[in-house]
């Protein structure tokens, strides 16, 4: 009868890969030079009620720094757009819409996004995000001047003009010093595209 080698780490039952541990342990031996290195997650809210949740908020957040003074930043791990976020129920939830749902006792409307007043993607501060659509959060960003609208850095005799002299063979870099711009936006104007067509 053949016996199954266990893990040599304390509490792990899985079957030995290589060097007396289980894949999982190894794996971590490899990359951190740890059998049981890598990253340490604090504990994560798991079947708790909505008033837990917010205390277990509340415990691991910080206060922000300088212009983001009175934020409450969370240091959780973060989505592609900067927003920390956590698994809650099996699923990973954007924080700041878990604490919408707390604090209203009901969902995000219908297209509808948690907006924050302090610009700040990490901070959690209830009295800093509201509820809004795509067309109000980008309206806010451009009433405090956090993006330039969409509009031509040329008219059409410019443009024209650029492109012929392109042609003559002057560099896209010494047009863009020439003309005060980057070198992508005489990319678009020579090959008419975006809103060069």
């Amino acid at each position: 009868m053949l016996s199954i080698r266990v893990c040599s780490i304390e509490d792990c039952q899985g079957a030995v890969s290589a060097k007396g541990l289980c894949s999982v342990h190894y794996n971590r031996l490899r990359r951190h030079g740890d059998p049981l290195g890598g990253r340490v997650r604090k504990n994560r809210p798991k079947g708790m009620t909505y008033s837990q949740i917010y205390e277990w908020i509340k415990e691991h957040s910080t206060h922000g720094k300088g212009a983001h003074s009175d934020c409450i930043e969370m240091e959780a791990i973060a989505n592609n757009q900067g927003y920390p976020q956590i698994r809650f129920r099996g699923k990973c939830v954007v924080l700041t819409h878990l604490i919408f749902e707390v604090l209203y006792k009901r969902p995000l409307k219908e297209g509808c996004m948690i907006c924050h007043h302090c610009d700040n993607p990490k901070c959690i501060n209830p009295s800093h995000f509201y509820e809004g659509t795509a067309k109000s959060n980008s309206d806010d960003m451009m009433s405090r001047g956090r993006q330039v609208p969409n509009k031509r850095a040329f008219t059409q005799q410019e443009a024209d003009d650029i492109r012929m002299l392109y042609s003559q063979k002057i560099s896209m870099r010494r047009l863009a010093q020439r003309f005060g711009v980057s070198t992508s936006t005489i990319w678009y104007v020579i090959h008419r595209r975006g809103v060069y067509r």
